[in-house]
Formats: structure tokens, sequence, C-alpha cells
């Protein structure tokens, strides 16, 4: 739209975690087939769990919609219920590399990870920008700089 613009801030890679206690308890998954069998958390908006993308054993992408062991329509309580050792979550990885980082979460089935989308922020097209809103623009972009996002 003429009435937009937009910028790039990152790639955001789509990754699928799961506890060390969980792994511990229950194996690690090695193909799409076996995720199937294990407990997996899944995002609930509008009434029914969202789809994870997974590339299938061909490399293309599709929707991958295993049997929901929770639905949970909180992305917090999602990552809290995964630390905990609940089941299996599908995030961006940069909402989970802390947990990562501390040895909390682990990577899965990386092989499987879909393609990178990218991620931007877009604001109305105008002549005067509201001061509140170039601050909260540059403020992203920094932190996009920063990785943050990716």
């Amino acid at each position: 739209s003429a009435d937009l613009v937009a910028k790039k801030l990152n790639d955001q890679h789509l990754v699928l975690c799961a506890s060390p206690s969980y792994l511990e308890r229950y194996g690690c998954p090695q193909n799409l087939q076996a995720l199937s069998q294990h407990r997996c958390l899944m995002a609930w908006r509008g009434g029914s769990p969202l789809s994870w993308r997974v590339k299938d054993d061909n490399g293309q992408e599709v929707r991958f919609n295993p049997p929901p062991f929770h639905q949970i329509s909180d992305g917090d309580a999602m990552m809290d219920a995964c630390i905990a050792g609940a089941g299996i979550v599908q995030f961006p990885e940069a909402l989970l590399r802390p947990f990562i980082v501390q040895g909390k979460l682990l990577t899965i089935l990386p092989e499987f990870a879909p393609s990178p989308t990218e991620l931007n922020i877009i604001w109305p097209r105008s002549y005067q920008l509201l001061p509140s809103v170039r601050f909260i623009i540059d403020e992203l972009v920094s932190l996009a700089d920063r990785n943050i996002f990716g």
C-alpha cells in the first residue's frame, strides 16, 4: 500500500524445543511421524490449535498438526510448561534463546526446521510522524541491529 512504510528487522527462525527432563523421560523423536507420538504443546487461537511449520521428508514446507497434548493460548505459559518438562513447543528461536543458552531447553529435529520468515515493522506513511511512533521504530530497528529478533 502507498499509505504504509515497511522495514525489515530480521529473519525469524522457528525451532522445536523440549526440556532435558522431557527428553530423558520420553526420548527424542527422530522424525515427524515419531513427533506425532509425543506430548506437543500447541498454541490455541480462535477455537483451534495453530499448526507448526516444518519441512517434510522431501524438504517441502508443510503445516504439521500433531495431536495436541495441551492447547495453551498464552506464549509465556507455553514456554513455562515446556521448561517444566510438559512437552515440545515450536517458537521463534529468538524467544527461546535465553533458555537454550541456560540449558533449560534443547532444540530438536533441526533438519525439519522451516525456512526463516521475514520480520518487518510497518507504520503509516506520514510527513510528520509522531515522536512516540518514531521512537518505537528507532528502538525496534536498534534491537534488530543487535539480532534480538533473529
